[in-house]
């Protein structure tokens, strides 16, 4: 019984020994535990461009000819004839409309007729007067009667003329105010004719803004990189717009509204039939405000965030790392969904625009896919 109990003794010491080499083998193979790696954060991004912040103004105009002629007859009588339509195209010099002629005709020849009257007479003393048979007074006086006449033909001439009306430059009959075999007077207009190749916006902006506005400064380069223009958006088609240019301004307001007149010019598509009376709204970007300084650039509202110090800051992103800097800004105006802010930017770097107070510096973040 004794040996029994030595031989279990010896057995259970040799497993406890195993058991501890096999522990210290499992524990020394595995080492010190190893960190995660990190998780890149998912934010938005934006990337900036040049300038500070633009104000987009939009306001309604109706939609005129550049080049629009009211068309009257310069003498009085009956309107024999009209061979144009409304909405009809025509050529400079085309005949529209005819007066009867038949009383300017007469005129006419009559006042030939005393021409050539008054042309013998001269004749006759000019020969009296050079055989020192007639007298330098009677020579004169023919020679005036000449003149006179002349001047006489020369205006019924212009009056029969004037019983036919041309059109003074090619474009569209816009509308017709007579009818054929109705008396009309003189500077009666009978039709309105438009050049509609080229067309006018005209909106009236507040003086608010009129204020910051030189004659023309909408369309001067407003940067080193770039043009700002207006644009024409008809009404009745918004999704497309036609660019424009100021040609006038009115520096005077209006007494009722406190408004002033911008006329903008643009040129229609050919594809479209745009005309006269036609409402739009004229889309531009404002200049700097007279009271904001220059050197800013535009970010996202949702970029800027602030400390509690109150200090103003956006992250910068490196585009290569994707690392995260503090970047302490000066806040300037806000328009919309932008701010203007003031600091050691550039175009063409990125910031980030969500999860702005969840970034630490030297973070690494990376794109936000919707």
């Amino acid at each position: 019984m004794k040996d029994f109990f030595s031989k279990f003794s010896v057995a259970a010491l040799s497993a406890g020994m195993l058991l501890g080499m096999m522990i210290c083998i499992s524990g020394c193979g595995k080492g010190k535990p190893v960190d995660p790696e990190p998780v890149a954060r998912p934010v938005k991004l934006y990337t900036l461009e040049s300038g500070g912040l633009k104000r987009t103004y939009e306001y309604p105009g109706q939609v005129q000819s550049k080049i629009q002629a009211d068309l009257a007859f310069e003498v009085p009588g009956r309107l024999i004839s009209l061979v144009v339509d409304e909405g009809e195209k025509v050529q400079q010099g085309d005949v529209l409309a005819t007066l009867d002629p038949r009383n300017y005709e007469s005129r006419l020849n009559a006042s030939l007729a005393m021409l050539r009257e008054a042309q013998s007479r001269q004749r006759r003393d000019q020969a009296l007067f050079d055989k020192d048979a007639g007298s330098k007074e009677e020579l004169e006086g023919s020679i005036r009667a000449v003149e006179t006449a002349q001047a006489d033909v020369e205006i019924a001439r212009k009056a029969y003329e004037d019983t036919y009306l041309k059109a003074p430059f090619t474009g569209t009959v816009a509308t017709v105010l007579v009818d054929e075999f109705k008396n009309v007077g003189s500077k009666q207009t009978v039709m309105v004719l438009e050049e509609t190749s080229h067309m006018e916006a005209v909106i009236n902006i507040p003086e608010n803004i009129w204020i910051q506005v030189r004659r023309g400064a909408i369309l001067q380069k407003t940067s080193e990189q770039e043009h700002i223009l207006p644009q024409i958006i008809m009404t009745s088609m918004p999704d497309r717009a036609f660019p424009a240019q100021i040609v006038a301004a009115a520096t005077k307001a209006d007494a009722s509204s406190r408004t002033f007149a911008i006329t903008f010019a643009f040129t229609p598509p050919k594809d479209l039939n745009i005309s006269s009376g036609m409402t739009a709204k004229v889309q531009f970007i404002s200049p700097r405000s007279s009271t904001s300084k220059a050197g800013g650039i535009a970010v996202p509202v949702t970029s800027v965030g602030f400390d509690f110090g109150r200090n103003a800051f956006v992250w910068r992103i490196d585009r290569d790392t994707m690392l995260a800097s503090k970047v302490e800004v000066e806040v300037g105006e806000m328009a919309e969904d932008m701010m203007e802010v003031f600091g050691p930017l550039e175009k063409g770097e990125t910031v980030a625009t969500s999860g702005i107070h969840q970034i630490r510096e030297g973070i690494q973040v990376k794109a936000w896919k919707d």
